[in-house]
């Protein structure tokens, strides 16, 4: 019994000691950044939403798959008071849909099981699912307008990494 309060003791020690050796370690790191004018943000975010042709009549069906955003910012708060900044950020983000709708005068390309190809403008059903996965860096430049308020404006530019778009038409004539 003597053994295992000196081994469960042992633990307490080593578990009270270790994170606060870590902690200490991290707060010096983030206070010398925030001393710089340095400020970091990781953000994850789910989508909902869809592209659509002006062609559209009716969307007879629509199912968003899970669209995950996940990225970090660093903001170098640069003037007086630190009220104004500049951000540099990277982000991973993927965006999916199924949809079904009837067009009308929809342009568009069908190929045949033979190679054949066919183009013109479809009115009818259309079935569609879209994939795409890509890479958005952020250049934005920041106001604090409170402590709890900021406005931020600015370009991203996005790189796509993979892209699917496939369809297929019912119902209609081209």
């Amino acid at each position: 019994m003597k053994k295992y309060l000196y081994t469960f003791g042992l633990l307490i020690c080593l578990n009270v000691t270790l994170p606060g050796y870590a902690q200490v370690d991290r707060n010096e790191t983030l206070i010398r950044s925030a001393l710089r004018g340095l400020e970091y943000e990781v953000k994850a975010g789910i989508s909902i939403g869809g592209t659509a042709p002006p062609e559209i009549r009716s969307i007879d069906g629509y199912n968003p798959t899970l669209a995950i955003t996940i990225g970090g910012e660093v903001t170098k708060w640069v003037a007086v008071q630190n009220k104004l900044g500049i951000i540099v950020g990277l982000r991973l983000e993927n965006k999916a849909m199924t949809t079904e709708a009837t067009v009308k005068n929809y342009s568009m390309e069908i190929l045949g099981q033979g190679g054949e190809r066919i183009s013109g403008v479809w009115t009818g059903g259309v079935k569609t699912k879209v994939h795409t996965a890509g890479l958005t860096i952020p250049l934005m430049a920041t106001y604090k307008l409170s402590s709890r308020w900021n406005v931020k404006a600015g370009p991203y530019f996005s790189y796509i990494l993979s892209r699917e778009f496939s369809g297929h038409v019912y119902e209609g004539y081209l």
